[in-house]
């Protein structure tokens, strides 16, 4: 009766120790992006695959592919960012797939009250509420294994209805960026 007790807690134990391995292993190879969301308290760092993209809209953030990562999918472009002030230094792969694979747009337009402050001197604010235009500013570092790619690599626009947000893009590239689609096709002039 002993023996055929301890049998049975030999099983569980196997099991439970199975379990665990199991457990460990999934999470290591499903290691992403962490934090995520991106937020501009902490670094980002991409370890493993991300499948879902990234979108790092958030003042002053700072992402980190490391080697060996990947970051990848994403409704617009692999990685996605709207930040007015962002740091990006790519040593693995971002693949945006059919998609974009580094998109840099300006926000969308807001209303807000008037910030008399926010200059360089202050201002005097009219009444009401007023729109406010949004910039992107963004800092990509792609090291020497670093990839962007996708239907187009890498591309910046402005939203059709902020017209006077500006997008600033700084690139030091020592790896590839290579966009996978197809030139348009150039239609005769016809006169």
């Amino acid at each position: 009766m002993v023996r055929h007790g301890s049998v049975r807690l030999r099983r569980w134990s196997f099991a439970i120790g199975t379990s665990i391995v199991a457990m460990a292993a999934s999470s290591a190879a499903n290691a992403q992006c962490s934090p995520k969301p991106v937020s501009s308290s902490t670094t980002t760092n991409c370890t493993g695959t991300e499948n879902g993209g990234l979108i790092a809209d958030d003042y002053g953030v700072r992402v980190v592919v490391q080697e060996n990562a990947i970051v990848r999918g994403g409704f617009d472009a692999a990685i996605d960012t709207r930040s007015q002030s962002a740091t990006f230094t790519i040593n693995g792969r971002v693949d945006g797939e059919n998609r974009t694979g580094f998109l840099v747009t300006n926000g969308e337009p807001y209303l807000a009250p008037c910030d008399p402050y926010a200059g360089a001197s202050p201002i005097v604010c009219p009444p009401g509420l007023q729109t406010y235009y949004p910039w992107a500013n963004a800092t990509i570092s792609i090291g020497a294994r670093g990839t962007i790619t996708g239907g187009q690599a890498l591309v910046s626009r402005q939203l059709f209805n902020n017209p006077f947000g500006s997008i600033s893009v700084s690139i030091t590239n020592e790896g590839l960026i290579e966009g996978t689609a197809a030139p348009p096709s150039v239609m005769p002039a016809r006169f």
